[in-house]
């Protein structure tokens, strides 16, 4: 086969990834990822140091008072260029750190 053969311009390159993969640069965070922040500007921002904080602890009964659970509700906003709109301001959004993490992705894809 001769080595100076072009390529027909009519025919496509070849991909260099799968198309249905997002590029890690641009893609959300998953949710373990989303959780792992929500817990360190819990840990470092919110609660007194040294005071542990779960996946599953009860930030709204057990941690946070009101002004508190406003601020983490600015950083979600912030943090994961999300809208929170007044009606998503309810307690099993923002309960635990899984339930955060849970509406911060529902609320990227709307």
């Amino acid at each position: 086969m001769p080595t100076d053969m072009k390529a027909d311009p009519g025919t496509p390159a070849p991909a260099t990834s799968d198309p249905g993969t997002p590029d890690p640069g641009t893609a959300d965070p998953g949710t373990a990822e989303v959780e792992r922040r929500i817990l360190a500007f819990v840990r470092d921002e919110l609660v007194t140091s040294g005071t542990t904080v779960g996946r599953e602890d009860d930030l709204l009964s057990d941690l946070l008072d009101s002004v508190a659970a406003l601020r983490l509700g600015t950083f979600a906003a912030e943090e994961f260029d999300i809208e929170i709109r007044p009606a998503d301001f309810v307690v099993e959004n923002f309960r635990t750190a899984v339930a955060l993490a849970d509406f911060v992705l529902r609320a990227r894809r709307r």
